[in-house]
């Protein structure tokens, strides 16, 4: 006997409730609530539209479809499979819960999930309840689909939005006037220990510290990139249900100039600038944005409905907005809210590109967000990226904390402040071109950053603001060199950067500011409260003064840790560079290993590349925790490190400097440092 078609629909609706509550909605309910994540990924609504059909319909369709050509062929194996399929996917739908109610092994939880979907399969076929709750249930998809669309927070993006445009505002000066800002960039990465700006590893930040005006006293006021970028270029603090888009925001320094001054403009996270005076946005093929946002968001469905342990081995997606597959694929973290604060890695060039296509004199506006030196971690000052290892990532699982202890934050606080080297040659770039073209005096230049972060560790939170970690997280650089201004200073004021719109409106001026929280710097005072909208929805308020007394700690802290000399001299032994090391081939002690990752590609070592293997790294055996670890290239220390643990292993990681790389085969040993500084050999390539 055939299966009727009517029994077959009903089946297939069945299985289309079942995915819609197992894995659809928690898709859609997550992207729902991180609306950002399309912002950043520069989508349209048809992407989105696109996305929520296929990801509710699709999947049950083609199910369907195959139990269509089995129930062609052998009604009693069309009902295996149907049941079938129930159970495997209700037991997606449990191990959602179990998750969320109790932490058990995977095989436990995997066993429960299956004998749950088990007897629903089982009350399907034998119970009239269980069948009529799911005729009722056939409707969720549906449900589902209108919810996310017009009632969760991406609605805004689906449905029209009036664009804003240039408010006509009137402006007297005629100075050029360019921002730049920088992401989890903290004041004090770029302090020396005696609280000055340190010129020997930041020459850049250095020389606009001579030749504009250096705010050090500076704070955010939000801790997570999508409201704190706004608030620079708004000069207010956004609530948390207001998107990073024109629509949403319409008063910004693009609408308020955008009447009298040519823009030239690069966000990376928001769309502030009203596609009336940036033009709209140029993305790829909506083919490619797909294939693009399938290719990731398969990621983030592993990570909600697979259990822990496996979701675990899925690449890291909470340190970008995108490109989750080649996103250190040798990590695997947990993804929390996963849009919070996140974005594309950029691609080498690109900064340097907008750079270089900054428009000659007169009242042009250029403005760009830099992504650096913000996670992951890998760019070298030069520009040039490392291979990454399997302690590129060290935050726990949600990314909220630090996973390793001391030692191996200072390994992940010197990849940060090499990436601040390669921010700081954009700076430098930056000041050449604008004098390049004539401008650089008349010029209103801003270089700040949307918030920072802390490498304290511990129970601290690495981006959340709270009261312990303000001096990283809380305390993002300020630079402003003012038009006519030839003298360098350094500002004792309490300044926000919410008070970047109202200042630049106030030295151009500007008739008739929009209102707004901020105020002219002008208008600043000392001390006072630094009040942060964290990443927790929490609103924290504490005296500029203990800011301040953390800010020392950290300088003190970091040089323990790193040492204040240059940039290749970051570690705990800098006395061990360029020391000649024992040849590998004297033979390692009984007890003692070292690995070295990425071995392959130290055999045949291009130094001219766009990316090397300078990140030297791997597993230790036989070594103390937090033990000396020199590593050497080619017979001579170049870098040094201490062990630590990571996932109940014990691991080293310290970038070399590519000077001290050759063409062709290169050595590259790891040895423990005795005491009386004897390098006892652990292993190599």
């Amino acid at each position: 006997m055939s299966v009727r078609p009517r029994e077959l629909l009903i089946g297939g609706a069945h299985l289309g409730a079942l995915w819609a509550f197992a894995f659809a909605q928690p898709l859609l309910d997550l992207l729902g609530k991180n609306p950002d994540f399309f912002v950043a990924r520069s989508n349209t609504a048809g992407d989105i539209v696109v996305l929520a059909l296929f990801v509710l319909f699709v999947p049950p369709l083609a199910l369907l479809a195959l139990e269509a050509i089995v129930a062609a062929i052998d009604r009693r194996a069309y009902r295996r499979l149907h049941l079938g399929l129930v159970a495997l996917i209700a037991a997606f739908f449990f191990v959602q819960v179990e998750k969320r109610l109790f932490t058990s092994p995977t095989a436990l939880i995997v066993v429960v999930a299956l004998a749950l979907g088990g007897l629903v399969a089982y009350g399907l076929a034998r119970t009239r309840f269980l069948r009529s709750l799911f005729d009722v249930l056939a409707v969720a998809p549906l449900v589902f689909l209108v919810i996310f669309l017009f009632f969760s927070d991406t609605s805004k993006l689906v449905l029209p939005q009036e664009d804003a445009g240039a408010l006509g505002s009137r402006v007297e000066a005629e100075a050029p006037v360019v921002i730049a800002i920088f992401d989890e960039l903290p004041t004090a990465t770029l302090m020396r220990p005696d609280g000055q700006v340190d010129a020997r590893r930041f020459p850049g930040f250095a020389a606009l510290s001579r030749q504009g005006t250096w705010y050090p006293n500076n704070t955010t006021v939000a801790d997570f990139t999508g409201r704190a970028v706004p608030a620079i270029l708004t000069g207010s603090n956004p609530s948390g249900r207001t998107l990073p888009i024109a629509s949403d925001q319409p008063n910004s320094i693009f609408s308020l100039l955008g009447g009298a001054y040519r823009l030239h403009v690069r966000e990376a996270v928001t769309q502030l600038c009203p596609e009336a005076l940036c033009g709209e946005l140029r993305r790829p093929p909506q083919s490619d944005r797909l294939e693009s946002l399938f290719d990731d968001l398969k990621y983030v469905e592993g990570r909600i409905v697979l259990p822990p342990a496996l979701a675990n081995e899925l690449p890291n997606v909470s340190t970008t907005f995108g490109d989750f597959g080649n996103n250190d694929p040798t990590g695997g973290k947990g993804a929390g809210r996963f849009a919070r604060d996140l974005f594309t890695p950029p691609t080498p060039g690109e900064f340097e590109r907008f750079i270089e296509r900054i428009p000659p004199g007169g009242r042009t506006l250029s403005v760009i967000h830099m992504e650096l030196p913000h996670e992951p971690w890998r760019y070298l000052p030069d520009g040039r990226t490392y291979l990454s290892t399997s302690v590129s990532y060290l935050g726990t699982e949600s990314g909220a904390r630090w996973a390793v202890g001391s030692a191996g934050i200072a390994g992940a606080e010197q990849r940060h402040i090499l990436q601040t080297a390669y921010a700081d040659r954009l700076i430098g770039l930056m000041i050449r071109k604008l004098k390049s073209l004539g401008v650089w005096d008349e010029a209103m230049v801003v270089v700040t950053a949307d918030h920072g972060i802390s490498f304290r560790g511990g129970r601290v939170f690495r981006r959340i603001a709270e009261r312990a970690n303000l001096g990283g997280v809380a305390n993002p650089p300020l630079f402003i060199k003012y038009p006519g201004q030839r003298r360098g200073a350094t500002s004792p004021l309490h300044t926000r950067t919410i008070d970047v719109v109202p200042t630049i409106a106030r030295r151009l001026g500007v008739a008739g500011l929009y209102p707004t929280q901020g105020r002219p710097i002008s208008a600043a005072r000392r001390g006072g409260r630094v009040t942060v909208s964290n990443g927790q929805q929490r609103l924290v308020r504490e005296p500029l003064r203990l800011l301040l007394r953390e800010r020392r700690a950290i300088l003190r802290r970091t040089s323990a840790r790193l040492g204040p000399g240059g940039l290749w001299a970051l570690g705990p032994a800098p006395r061990l560079l360029g020391r000649p090391v024992p040849p590998l081939s004297t033979g390692i002690p009984e007890g003692r290993s070292a690995t070295v990752e990425n071995g392959s590609h130290y055999e045949d070592v291009d130094p001219s590349a766009d990316e090397l293997p300078a990140f030297v790294a791997g597993a230790l055996e036989g070594v103390r925790r937090g033990g000396l670890v020199a590593i050497s290239v080619n017979g001579r220390v170049v870098a040094t490190a201490r062990s630590f643990v990571e996932d109940g292993e014990l691991k080293y990681g310290a970038v070399a400097p590519p000077a001290a790389f050759r063409p062709g085969r290169n050595e590259v040993g790891v040895f423990a440092a005795a005491p009386g500084g004897v390098l006892l050999p652990l292993g190599g390539n």
